[in-house]
């Protein structure tokens, strides 16, 4: 047993996803600490894919259906992906074998180290891209009235919130209550936590949490389509719909390479890692934070000159896609770059 443990988690529907996300740890990541599937509703034959590359499996046992949900009437049940809840797991005694745990979602890909996350004293993680805490909830009405104000007296709610898709800590934050208490936290504003183990995660650790780089979480859901091939960080989350694993996703190719990559995985013999200087993390920080607005909130997004080209020129550009296609891609392609994001060097 290593000191470190990498953690991501997966239902039937994510295997693929999981293997991405350990390859693209291993290959770029430089992962040399233990690897671990917190896995449910995944058959076992698949799980045997996992379990033959030497990483661990722990299945979970559901904490709210969506059936649940639906049967208390919570307008938002859409939105809470009971999987996702079973997140909360990994602050549960059984943990605290490890030193240090990484928890990265599984729809995040690794593009550079992640040595520096393996030592982290606390808990850390990075400013959500709704960066408020009373983002975490959905909006006061009559019906949540008293909870919402039960609410607003403990916790303020202008606080910053942080986003679970990363979360680096220490295992001396786990003790024998603190799983207790996060379900005690869901049982108590489970009728108004809008993103499930997020919300939740964001009371237990209120004001108590370190605040990452923003290049360790760069939220993809900022930049059009292609912005998103310019973005530099150390991890990438495609936070939103418009998933990695999508053949129309600007990032498909490389998420897809990853993927293929994920059979040659051998964590007995660690890779290294694609370092990069915490000069040039700080400023790809800066650059994915300036896709924010005053108030932290993320910009509106830009639709590409290239994307909207053919609206933009109209009859002109359809006559010079027909008559002169060797004129009109290329100015095409000129024009639509001229609005790409800074990319540093």
């Amino acid at each position: 047993m290593k000191h470190h443990l990498l953690i991501t988690l997966a239902d039937k529907d994510y295997v693929e996803q999981a293997k991405q996300l350990f390859s693209s740890a291993y290959w770029n990541g430089g992962w040399d600490g233990d690897y671990m599937l917190l896995s449910y509703d995944i058959s076992e034959k698949e799980l045997k894919w996992f379990r033959d590359k030497g990483i661990l499996v722990k299945k979970c046992k559901i904490i709210c259906s969506e059936k649940d949900l639906e049967d208390n009437n919570l307008v938002y049940s859409k939105y809470w992906f009971s999987t996702a809840l079973l997140k909360l797991n990994i602050f549960s005694p059984y943990f605290k074998k490890w030193k240090n745990i990484v928890f990265l979602d599984s729809d995040a890909m690794v593009r550079a180290s992640l040595e520096e996350l393996k030592n982290i004293s606390g808990f850390a993680a990075t400013q959500n891209y709704k960066p408020k805490l009373i983002d975490e909830f959905i909006g006061k009405n009559e019906k949540n009235k008293a909870i919402h104000e039960k609410l607003s007296k403990k916790y303020e709610l202008n606080a910053d919130s942080f986003n679970t898709g990363v979360m680096a800590f220490s295992t001396d934050v786990i003790n024998k209550k603190t799983y207790d208490k996060l379900l005690d936290i869901f049982k108590i504003y489970k009728s108004i936590c809008l993103w499930g183990d997020q919300s939740v995660l964001n009371l237990y650790f209120y004001k108590k949490w370190k605040r990452l780089p923003q290049a360790y979480n760069a939220f993809l859901g900022w930049f059009n389509k292609v912005e998103q091939k310019k973005v530099r960080a150390v991890i990438l989350h495609s936070t939103g719909g418009d998933k990695l694993w999508l053949k129309n996703n600007a990032l498909y190719k490389e998420w897809r390479y990853n993927l293929s990559m994920a059979k040659d995985i051998n964590i007995t013999c660690p890779k290294i890692g694609q370092y990069l200087e915490k000069e040039k993390v700080l400023k790809y920080s800066r650059i994915l934070n300036s896709k924010r607005d005053k108030n932290g909130y993320p910009k509106k997004i830009k639709k590409s000159l290239y994307l909207t080209f053919d609206k933009n020129i109209g009859k002109i550009g359809i006559a010079l896609k027909k008559k002169l296609p060797g004129l009109y891609y290329p100015l095409k392609n000129i024009l639509g770059h001229l609005i790409g994001p800074y990319t540093p060097q």
